[in-house]
């Protein structure tokens, strides 16, 4: 697949590259070459799409998420549903959703990413028909995210179900329904006696003749 440079164009002090690339369907498309440093933690995105083994389905890899306070998000340039063509010119058409998030962690463990992305009418019309038959928190929608929230443990919108037990102090709970209440035992405190007073002995008088 040949990439032929269009034009550069300054967007926020940062440099995009523009090219036109052929697509599935003989359309000329135009996307961008996006470049990260300073990425070893990820870029804080979950992505969604991806060749689905179970039923023959081809989806792009997708952009679903940009996560709150990661690199993409303070950078501002990568939006939900933008669609990433290759990572560090490994390509991402056909491949698998693990296949994927191995080449997004693989590339940030090098410190330096660059994702050529597709962001048109086609990319769009793919993603709303992504998210509309796999877009719920359903286990199966092959969502995930890229390195950086693995690094911090922190899995945003990934399905998950988990149980919780409670306990309670016997104290706390109520007397089951038709079982008499249990007598409240009545404690009898002793009267604390009257202290003694000792009698005053008058005082004696001695005189000296």
């Amino acid at each position: 697949m040949t990439l032929l440079p269009q034009e550069a164009e300054r967007f926020d002090g940062l440099s995009l590259l523009y090219w036109t690339i052929m697509g599935p369907h003989g359309i000329n498309r135009a996307v961008q070459r996006l470049e990260f440093c300073d990425c070893r933690k990820g870029l804080g995105v979950k992505i969604t799409g991806g060749y689905r083994e179970l039923t023959g389905e081809e989806f792009g890899i997708y952009i679903k998420r940009v996560v709150g306070g990661g690199l993409a998000a303070l950078d501002g340039r990568l939006k939900s549903g933008d669609l990433i063509l290759d990572v560090n010119n490994i390509s991402l058409i056909g491949v698998t959703n693990d296949r994927a998030v191995e080449i997004l962690r693989t590339a940030s463990l090098s410190n330096h990413m660059s994702l050529l992305i597709a962001r048109d009418d086609e990319s769009r019309r793919e993603f709303a028909e992504l998210m509309e038959k796999y877009g719920s928190n359903n286990i199966t929608a092959s969502g995930r995210i890229s390195p950086t929230q693995l690094s911090t443990g922190k899995l945003t919108d990934t399905a998950s179900s988990s149980s919780s037990s409670r306990s309670e102090s016997p104290q706390l709970l109520s007397p089951k329904e038709g079982s008499p209440p249990t007598p409240t035992p009545h404690l009898t405190l002793p009267t604390p006696s009257t202290p003694r007073t000792r009698p005053r002995t008058p005082p004696v008088t001695v005189s000296f003749s």
